[in-house]
């Protein structure tokens, strides 16, 4: 919010008004408020114009510059998941202004880096060896990137699974 004052020589009415945004006018006083959309796109030059009834105008200037908001990024899973099985991790984008996520991508740790649609709420990925891993989402859009550490996952190791053996004897032979 910009304010400041103003008056009249020859005590005429005097109204404020501004190239953009919104002002509130008081007796002598005068309040700017805008709210602009996300990014530094909006960044521009505000006039101020003071105009008195008899059409006189007098104006002033001041820089507006609108700073970016990145997105925030969640991820967020189970701590550990058996070597084979699948591990779902869910993920989230909330960007507060209007850019586009024009690029999700997740490195699950092992090697693998999955891209994912830029609305994808869960991904999927099996680990096939045990380990430690540190999932890392990276997401970019028009104005910033943004990398999260999502869980780190521990994969524990499954042994070896022998299934029920079967001998058949003939004879003096036996055959398994």
């Amino acid at each position: 919010v910009n304010s400041g004052t103003f008056a009249d020589a020859g005590g005429d009415a005097v109204t404020v008004t501004a190239s953009i945004g919104a002002i509130s006018q008081g007796s002598g006083t005068w309040n700017w408020s805008y709210t602009p959309t996300d990014g530094p796109d909006a960044s521009q030059t505000v006039t101020i114009i003071a105009t008195d009834s008899d059409g006189d105008v007098t104006t002033t200037t001041f820089g507006l510059t609108v700073n970016n908001v990145a997105p925030t990024v969640t991820a967020t899973g189970a701590g550990s998941v058996a070597e084979g099985s699948p591990y779902t991790l869910s993920s989230g984008v909330a960007d507060p202004g209007t850019d586009t996520v024009s690029s999700n991508q997740i490195d699950w740790g092992d090697g693998t880096v999955e891209n994912v649609a830029p609305g994808a709420t869960s991904a999927n990925q099996t680990y096939t060896d045990n380990a430690s891993n540190q999932i890392v989402v990276t997401v970019i859009d028009e104005d910033t990137t943004v990398v999260q550490n999502g869980p780190s996952v521990t994969v524990t190791n499954v042994g070896a699974v022998v299934d029920d053996v079967i001998a058949t004897v003939v004879g003096d032979a036996a055959t398994v």
